[in-house]
């Protein structure tokens, strides 16, 4: 998410004064480079207000430091931790020499790693319960940008504020010091950020990030007798991000579902016939037809980004309309 000035200076002074309790030093402070934790073990501004292009480099430093730390062979261990057999029983509780550290080098990885993350989720958490409305709103998002089809309204009452999910685009489980970085969050419905992204990562199976780069853009929506498509979809697939992108979101199933939109298409332009229009005309003599069509057809023939399934609505107007046309070409 895009940030200014004015809620920079305010995350800085809000972690200013949070609990040293959260920030100890850990062995993998040093893994980062120069700069991005200070000497009181908080991340820096460095870090929260990291750009995005910046992310990939750090994530690749940030490993090979701890490759030549531990001798190459634990990076594994950090990411993914053993479970706890007993917590676990389907874990099989042998271990493998190969595979796993001895288990005191296990234990260190798990107490610095816990260490590590503490402070950065503590910095996240500052950010999503008091400043992620304001960023949300900032960045003027109102419906989730991973699926351009459901609400993520944030809704005051009497006692509380109810937000949406806010997703960590690189999973703070396998990156937890981006956890804190501000361009590493998307605010999302659950569907997206728990059902169908989950802990996929996006560093080592890459995607278009929607705040980025909005692919809706490049998708083409049509229809045939068997239902809703993605036109271009062997074209969009010939990128690996994009294709990425429209497998874990389930783009094009989801899409298909939506009939009611072309129903409701196709229902308007029969209600709205030239006898129909005619007679508004008559009663509304300062609009003409294209005026009084723009106003019937308005959230189809406009991407409103406050308008779920926009690029589906926009799509299968011009679709139907064209249609139309050939039928009607003096309509």
């Amino acid at each position: 998410m895009q940030i200014n000035d004015e809620l920079k200076q305010e995350i800085l002074e809000k972690l200013s004064k949070s609990n040293s309790e959260y920030f100890k030093k850990s062995i993998y402070d040093d893994f980062l480079g120069i700069g991005y934790i200070d000497s009181n073990h908080k991340p820096t501004q460095k870090l929260i207000f990291l750009e995005f292009e910046s992310f990939d480099l750090l994530i690749e430093h940030f490993y090979k430091e701890m490759n030549a730390y531990h001798n190459g062979f634990q990076i594994e261990y950090f990411k993914y931790p053993k479970k706890d057999p007993k917590k676990d029983p389907k874990k099989d509780p042998k271990k493998d020499p190969k595979k796993d550290p001895p288990n005191d080098l296990e234990e260190t990885i798990k107490t610095e790693k816990n260490k590590f993350m503490q402070k950065f989720i503590k910095v996240y958490e500052i950010i999503r319960d008091e400043f992620g409305a304001k960023l949300q709103k900032y960045n003027e998002i109102y419906i989730c940008p991973y699926c351009e089809k459901n609400y993520i309204n944030i809704v005051k009452t009497d006692t509380k504020e109810l937000k949406p999910d806010l997703d960590h685009f690189y999973p703070k489980s396998l990156y937890p010091f981006l956890a804190c970085s501000v361009e590493n969050l998307i605010p999302s419905c659950q569907m997206c950020n728990s059902r169908l992204k989950g802990n996929i990562d996006f560093h080592d199976k890459q995607h278009i990030n929607p705040l980025k780069y909005r692919l809706f853009k490049d998708i083409k929506f049509s229809y045939d007798a068997k239902g809703i498509m993605i036109k271009n979809i062997n074209e969009l697939q010939q990128n690996e991000n994009k294709k990425n992108y429209l497998n874990t979101f389930e783009i094009e199933k989801i899409y298909a579902t939506h009939n009611e939109v072309l129903e409701e298409i196709q229902n308007k332009f029969k209600m709205y016939n030239s006898v129909k229009i005619r007679q508004i005309k008559e009663n509304c003599f300062a609009l003409d037809e294209k005026e009084i069509l723009d106003i019937i057809f308005y959230e189809y023939k406009n991407e409103n980004k406050k308008n779920p399934l926009r690029k589906l609505k926009k799509d299968l107007y011009e679709k139907f309309n064209e249609y139309q046309q050939i039928l009607a070409p003096n309509r």
